[in-house]
């Protein structure tokens, strides 16, 4: 492997460690995190966001996403108890995701 190619991947991994947005197909912002051992992705637009956890979706209402954080984390959760921590975790991925869309916006 030439020393470039090193570097991209060692970049490449760098980056997704590092928990930075990214954007989904529609060209919302993304992130995620995860709750009970499921990931939680959130992505956002300028004017909504929704999480997702293992194929269902559940929408913000707009940007206020205190209800959808809680109702993604039971799904997650559904074969144990949700806890405030991880609601908490859910909702600052999805913080991290409306910041970003913020700020592409044109």
């Amino acid at each position: 492997m030439s020393r470039n190619l090193k570097r991209v991947v060692l970049f490449v991994i760098a980056v997704a460690g590092a928990g930075l947005t990214g954007c989904d197909a529609t060209g919302d912002q993304c992130d995620s995190t995860t709750a009970c051992s499921q990931s939680v992705q959130t992505c956002c637009s300028a004017s909504a966001c929704h999480y997702a956890v293992a194929g269902r979706t559940f929408n913000c209402a707009g940007t206020n996403c205190d209800a959808a954080a809680r109702q993604a984390v039971s799904f997650a959760c559904s074969r144990s108890s949700a806890s405030e921590e991880q609601v908490s975790l859910v909702r600052q991925a999805q913080a991290r995701a409306a910041e970003a869309a913020a700020r592409t916006r044109p």
